[in-house]
């Protein structure tokens, strides 16, 4: 992590009047770096809008989301308080996954801004299919992700947090302290929200939710062949992606 961006950080407490001793994460969006009592976020790119999300936060604690408060915030950059815990493992205990539904329903009942759609069009990412990932899968392998990732219309819409997988979920000894980072926060099909959920939750969420099927291993087959092209998936889990639409249709 660049130490330019290390020292920006600590000014901005010393803006704010905090301290503490920072140390950098891995993150894609932003420079992020964790203290005992205070994360600070600093934009990479030019379209991260801080000030939205730190709204969007303030908007789940009212709903009795259990998240990180944020303190302060500009267009690029924030500073939030720190959940007392580490990130989640997908196989963490399913009470978890539950209170992780609970509050992803709260976060859906009262959205943040009004839909500008009743539908949203979708295609998948067929060219993920050309990564030297998928070359593991079969021609009839390829044939099947084909057909899921062609065109559909949704019309299940929700403010989704969109982005609810274990590394976004706070733990503490095995008990759920919250749901972090609001930068995706927009209006998706909830067949999107819940195909980020990694298998424990997403076993939890089938029972829970009304989802069109199809949809839903749609979108995780192309989460899971871009994160699978990344370096983060293995082509085992597209596999089971793959035989739950079978099953699923």
């Amino acid at each position: 992590m660049n130490d330019d961006l290390k020292l920006q950080a600590n000014k901005l407490l010393e803006q704010y009047g905090f301290s503490d001793f920072l140390e950098p994460v891995f993150s894609l969006a932003n420079a992020v770096f964790v203290g005992q009592d205070y994360v600070v976020r600093i934009a990479l790119h030019e379209h991260t809008d801080h000030i939205r999300e730190a709204k969007i936060a303030l908007h789940a604690l009212q709903l009795g989301v259990h998240t990180a408060k944020p303190l302060a915030w500009a267009k690029q950059y924030s500073i939030f308080e720190r959940l007392q815990g580490k990130s989640a493992t997908p196989d963490a205990p399913n009470a978890v996954w539950l209170e992780l539904l609970a509050d992803l329903k709260r976060f859906h009942s009262k959205p943040f801004e009004a839909p500008s759609l009743k539908t949203m069009n979708w295609a998948g990412g067929l060219h993920l299919l050309e990564s030297a990932f998928a070359l593991s899968l079969s021609a009839a392998e390829k044939r099947l992700a084909t057909q899921m990732l062609q065109p559909h219309t949704a019309s299940n819409l929700v403010f989704a947090h969109a982005d609810a997988w274990s590394s976004n979920v706070i733990t503490r000894e095995g008990q759920y302290l919250g749901l972090i980072d609001w930068g995706n926060a927009a209006w998706h099909p909830l067949e999107r929200e819940i195909s980020w959920l990694e298998d424990a939750a997403l076993a939890l969420a089938l029972e829970q939710f009304d989802l069109n099927l199809g949809q839903l291993y749609a979108r995780r087959l192309e989460l899971l062949l871009w994160v699978g092209a990344n370096g983060r998936a293995t082509i085992e889990a597209v596999r089971r992606v793959l035989e739950q639409f079978e099953t699923s249709t």
